[in-house]
């Protein structure tokens, strides 16, 4: 019995040096290129800068503040009404950077549930994504501790935590209603 695949000297090798798109393709990659090398320059002639100047030295004496940010962080609960998918998520400062204030915790705790209309997706990393994305964006780092699913009826002002996250696990019930 001969095996299932044999070599055979039939077939050809060959190499496409150019074909009839190369010269797009070749276009395309000195754009990105030149891109890069782009600077943007202002001149003190330009009519624009001449008449934004006290503007942009105002700017240059405003205080930045570097680092996490806790004022630009989301509410620390989100609830959408009806049955939906939760996440409880920890924020915390990086490694190496210090608090703006002595009064500010060193972690935050965050409870969003949403729909799958709302969150886009029928996942619990679908709810966690753009939760995670505006803390990563105001310098923490985030950890989704777990999720499961809440029962919100605003209208009786009633709660029920259950269940767990297939994606990561069962999240702090307790803790969740506590937030």
């Amino acid at each position: 019995v001969d095996p299932p695949f044999v070599s055979s000297d039939r077939w050809n090798r060959f190499e496409l040096k150019r074909a009839w798109w190369s010269n797009f393709v070749e276009q395309y990659e000195q754009d990105v290129t030149d891109e890069r090398d782009d600077t943007a320059t202002i001149s003190s002639q330009d009519p624009a800068f001449s008449n934004n100047k006290s503007t942009i030295e105002k700017d240059k004496n405003q205080i930045v503040q570097k680092g996490p940010r806790p004022d630009l962080l989301p509410h620390r609960v989100q609830l959408s009404a009806g049955r939906n998918k939760y996440v409880l998520v920890r924020a915390f400062l990086p490694p190496g950077s210090t608090k703006a204030n002595d009064n500010d915790p060193a972690n935050y705790w965050f409870v969003k549930s949403a729909s799958p209309e709302e969150s886009g997706g029928p996942y619990h990393g679908n709810v966690a994504r753009e939760l995670r994305e505006w803390i990563e964006a105001c310098g923490f780092e985030v950890h989704v501790t777990g999720g499961g699913r809440i029962d919100y009826d605003p209208l009786q002002n009633r709660c029920v935590v259950y269940g767990f996250s297939y994606g990561f696990g069962k999240g702090n019930h307790e803790w969740a209603a506590k937030v």
